[in-house]
């Protein structure tokens, strides 16, 4: 019997005010992978992990994790959103916000146990957090906030881990930092998936990308999908392959931030 993969979204679809958004996303993907998903403003990146999670309604479309439907196995699935979408001056500490990790696995608001609590400890080790544990989330830089959120995930202990645009608001070193641990995870068999706008950083950290525009436009390993044509059918915009390394270019300005990265060949 085939197994079921770790994770399978199947003709998922979103709608805001009847236009869509998400529109037939079909995928699957197992443990030990790291998936970017990446395409242009307004493609419907965010979206499709709010409904994968739950938090946006889908209008069709089915998501289940090791062959479960989700409400069977939410704690198996755990979501990181945008930086912006959390308050940093709530108050609250780091080790408060981590241990909210364990709620998915507890049954009513109890007392956490000792192997909660181990949980906690263990992912603010692995974080290097358990110097800040008692700070306010508020008191921390961009970096270790961010930190506290993954400490938050790896906590829950969830096989699957959705991640939006994880690196908001961090500096470079942060950032490399932030690859290196979701890299670890993904080694030690979880499923991370990153929704992020720096193709290059993709290309190089991610061991397969979905490209999206409403629908998926190519899937595949990162030299698959990075090519001149997907990215002309993704953000509508001639691309021109350039110089030694192949950077890509887009014609228009207005895409060009989005655009900064190389492709190997």
């Amino acid at each position: 019997m085939t197994q079921e993969a770790l994770l399978r979204v199947d003709g998922l679809g979103v709608r805001y005010e009847r236009a869509p958004v998400v529109d037939d996303v079909s995928l699957s993907a197992d443990g030990g992978q790291l998936l970017g998903i990446c395409g242009p403003n307004g493609s419907g990146k965010s979206t499709l992990l709010r409904a994968i999670v739950g938090l946006t309604p889908a209008f069709a479309g089915t998501v289940r994790i090791a062959g479960q439907p989700l409400s069977r196995v939410h704690e198996e699935l755990s979501y990181v959103p945008q930086q912006a979408a959390v308050d940093p001056e709530f108050p609250i500490t780091v080790r408060e916000v981590v241990a909210t990790g364990r709620l998915p696995r507890r049954r009513g608001l109890r007392w956490l146990r000792r192997d909660d609590r181990d949980a906690v400890e263990a992912a603010l080790t692995e974080l290097d957090l358990t110097d800040l544990a008692e700070r306010g989330l508020g008191e921390l830089s961009g970096g270790q906030r961010q930190r506290a959120f993954l400490a938050r995930a790896l906590a829950q202990r969830a096989r699957v881990l959705l991640l939006d645009e994880p690196f908001a608001a961090v500096d470079a070193r942060a950032e490399d930092d932030l690859w290196g641990r979701l890299g670890r995870l993904a080694a030690s068999g979880a499923l991370v998936v990153v929704v992020h706008h720096d193709l290059g950083a993709l290309a190089e950290h991610a061991d397969r990308l979905v490209l999206l525009s409403r629908r998926i436009v190519a899937d595949g390993r990162p030299a698959e999908v990075l090519t001149a044509a997907n990215l002309e059918a993704a953000y509508e915009l001639p691309i021109a392959l350039r110089g030694p390394e192949r950077a890509v270019r887009p014609a228009r300005a207005g895409e060009r931030a989005a655009l900064r990265w190389a492709v190997s060949s």
